[in-house]
């Protein structure tokens, strides 16, 4: 083994998505993004319903509420998070994306 084998890394194997060429990546990450969208959506409905929820029925929704809210809207926004370094890593961004931009700080 000569010293210029031994200085640089194996490389690592291309996926099988990645080797076509560009046009996989644009649709893979137009995708991406739409589900972003789509549980973008969810997410705030999750969260319309908790509110209605909670205003309307006080004595006999708290229950629904915690479940929207600890489930139903956490899970979403881990799935918009993961989706968001993925799109990002593809060259785009998100909702997510432009907040941490404009606030300076990931919402939690």
């Amino acid at each position: 083994m000569s010293t210029d084998e031994a200085a640089t890394p194996p490389q690592e194997p291309i996926l099988p998505i990645f080797k076509d060429d560009q046009a996989h990546l644009v649709k893979l990450r137009r995708r991406l993004e739409e589900a972003f969208r789509q549980i973008y959506l969810a997410h705030d409905v999750t969260l319309l319903v908790g509110e209605v929820c909670a205003n309307r029925n006080k004595e006999n929704s708290p229950e629904i509420e915690r479940v929207l809210r600890e489930c139903g809207t956490n899970r979403l926004f881990s799935a918009m998070k993961n989706l968001t370094f993925v799109i990002e890593k593809l060259g785009a961004s998100t909702e997510i994306t432009e907040d941490v931009e404009r606030h300076g700080q990931e919402p939690s």
